[in-house]
This record gives structure tokens, sequence and C-alpha cells, in this order.
């Protein structure tokens, strides 16, 4: 996933994580984690590469989690991640 901040101030590397808060009809995709440090700081109006492994369900439909960047216990923002599967 490319993240972007639009407004505000830099999300520090040393502070800010990536963390999971939950899965649409209760049906985790990513495996591993559900905290993950930022790797560098990111300023206004940079991106930021986010990715982990997911495995999808063999049923067909839509799936998602939603997801956020949070400091400490600050949501900075949420975010939602969807699949279809067909």
């Amino acid at each position: 996933w490319v993240l972007q901040i639009n407004t505000g101030t830099s999300w520090d590397g040393n502070s800010v994580d990536l963390r999971y808060v939950g899965a649409a009809a209760n049906v985790p995709l990513h495996q591993g984690s559900d905290i993950y440090d930022l790797a560098n700081t990111v300023e206004p109006g940079w991106t930021y590469n986010f990715s982990v492994p997911m495995i999808a369900p063999c049923t067909p439909g839509v799936y998602g989690e939603v997801w956020e960047v949070g400091q400490g216990g600050s949501i900075l923002c949420q975010f939602y991640v969807y699949i279809e599967v067909r």
C-alpha cells in the first residue's frame, strides 16, 4: 500500500506504528504481526510504502481489513484494504 500524509505533522519513525484494527466479517487476511514500526520518518506530502503478507479466502466475495496509523494511544488516521475473490 502507498500511504500519503496530506496535512498535519510528520510521522516520526521512532514513535508511529501501523496497527491492525479488525477484519470485515471477522475474516482476517494478513499474516504475521498486528503492529509494524515505521522504517523512517514521513513528512507531510510524502508517501510511505507498506506491505504485509496476506492470504485470500477460497470462497468468492469481498473481504477487507481496517488498519490505522497510530502514535501511543492516539489514532492519526485509519485506512481500509479490500480484496475481491472470484
